[in-house]
């Protein structure tokens, strides 16, 4: 055992150590803010917080976000589906519920079960959260709802009118502190998992064991992360299932290009579909998948023309598998798919005209959402021009080394997982900042997870860059003699 850790450690050397400990306690960090944050929205919102221990029964002065809320109370539908077996309820086709697919509710009503939560056995609080909070939430600046509602076109008025009218006398399981953090602890595991995937992923591309724990440090490390990992946003659920629909669609093609047997094939293909529907199934932003999965699976079939139709049909199958899975999460779909897709689709459009006009943190010009989709998202909201310069030298070295190496995969007749790592970051910026409508951190986690990977690339680089060129500091370090 001993001489294995010292294996471990001449190979990694004190700087890896040092990584690894950096890591560590940023994890811990998160983990100290998810138990112990203070609310940040008292003085600002009083009315929305007063609102919100009237409604689940306790102070609500240790939260971090109103959207906590909203999250969990919807995991109403874990008990529905799993405990119940209720498919039929009408709460699955209210548009308070299905503003976003159920997955992600499942996941947290599910936590909740396995470590002592509360069951969220009551359709309640959602309703409530819905009608009140947001009631209160859109009348802030001095201007109480029914004046800030006329500022709505007609159609957007019926809608608002709608909702509320749409809330019965439904009962609230009450909730304490304790249910809370239990529901911070599962969106950590997941962020947490993410970051390992990070590792894995960068690993693969890198071949180095230093840049793969630099990324899981900047993927939890940043400003962006930092503010969201700790609260219940189903965003780390996301990018779990983002991350490993991407490296199963790497051992999709590894397999098709080795010439694996049919059943080998057919696996790794449906745990491509069903890792994308299920990220589908959580929030419609991983919607970018569809689009990143899709280009992989058409350059690979116009480069390998000798194996034209068995890498087409894999891509199709592949994309009914996903379609099956998004389905099969959501009973709303069930009876019409399509009807309840438009309906989904038709509320967001709504909720998100409302809140536009309603709020103030919209973009208010295409180049201002260009800006902060760099200044937020690609640089994660770094406030020092150092860092940002440092971070900029990394990201054109980065997106430097996955360009090149992705154009001598396309020479060589593959594609391989530079280049759908290449076609991934593309789609998760472009698609992420296209549907992108208000300015809030956690909607850029997308892009942060794509400069991730670009940045820890950047880092390999320059490290090749400083052993090849004898840089004092490597020594200094003796990580890489």
């Amino acid at each position: 055992m001993i001489s294995q850790l010292n294996s471990f450690y001449n190979k990694i050397g004190v700087f890896g150590l040092s990584l690894i400990l950096i890591y560590v306690l940023i994890i811990a960090g998160i983990y100290a803010n998810a138990m112990t944050v203070k609310n940040n929205y008292v003085g600002v919102f009083p009315s929305v917080y007063g609102l919100l221990s009237d409604i689940f029964g306790f102070e609500i002065y240790n939260v971090g976000h109103v959207d906590e809320h909203y999250w969990i109370s919807g995991a109403y539908e874990y008990y529905l589906f799993f405990v119940l077996k209720d498919f039929e309820s009408i709460h699955w086709s209210n548009p308070h519920y299905y503003g976003q697919p159920p997955l992600g509710r499942y996941i947290l009503g599910a936590g909740l079960e396995v470590l002592n939560g509360k069951l969220i056995d009551n359709a309640g609080g959602v309703y409530l959260w819905e009608k009140d909070i947001m009631n209160a939430f859109w009348g802030v600046n001095k201007f109480d709802f029914p004046y800030r509602k006329t500022l709505l076109p007609k159609s957007q008025r019926d809608y608002v009118d709608l909702l509320v009218d749409s809330v019965g006398e439904e009962k609230v399981t009450s909730l304490d502190i304790d249910d809370l953090t239990v529901g911070r602890k599962i969106m950590l595991m997941f962020a947490v998992l993410s970051s390992i995937l990070i590792m894995g992923l960068t690993y693969k591309l890198s071949a180095n064991f230093h840049a793969s724990i630099f990324a899981g440090i900047v993927f939890l490390g940043n400003n962006i992360s930092q503010g969201t990992f700790f609260l219940i946003f189903v965003e780390p659920i996301c990018i779990y299932f983002t991350l490993i629909t991407l490296i199963s669609l790497f051992a999709t093609f590894k397999s098709i290009d080795k010439g694996d047997n049919l059943g080998v094939n057919l696996f790794f293909v449906a745990l491509v579909g069903i890792f994308m529907g299920s990220g589908f199934s959580v929030k419609f932003t991983t919607g970018y998948m569809f689009l990143a999965v899709g280009a992989s699976f058409f350059v690979k079939t116009l480069l390998n023309p000798k194996n034209f139709w068995k890498i087409m049909s894999a891509g199709i199958l592949c994309f009914i598998i996903a379609t099956l899975t998004v389905i099969l999460w959501n009973p709303l779909l069930y009876n019409n798919p399509l009807k309840g897709i438009e309906d989904m689709i038709v509320h967001r459009q709504n909720m998100m005209e409302i809140q536009g006009t309603l709020q103030n943190t919209t973009f208010t010009s295409i180049w201002y959402k260009v800006w902060k989709m760099f200044s937020s998202g690609i640089f994660m909201n770094q406030q020092s021009i150092l860092i940002i310069a440092f971070h900029t030298v990394l990201l054109i070295h980065g997106l430097k080394k996955i360009i090149f190496e992705s154009i001598d995969e396309i020479f060589k007749r593959g594609v391989g997982v530079y280049w759908v790592t290449f076609i991934w970051i593309i789609s998760s910026i472009a698609v992420t900042g296209f549907s992108m409508h208000m300015d809030w951190g956690r909607y850029y986690i997308p892009i942060v997870t794509a400069s991730t990977i670009l940045t820890a690339l950047g880092f390999n680089e320059m490290l090749i860059i400083a052993k090849k060129n004898n840089v004092s500091f490597t020594k200094f370090l003796s990580f890489l003699d």
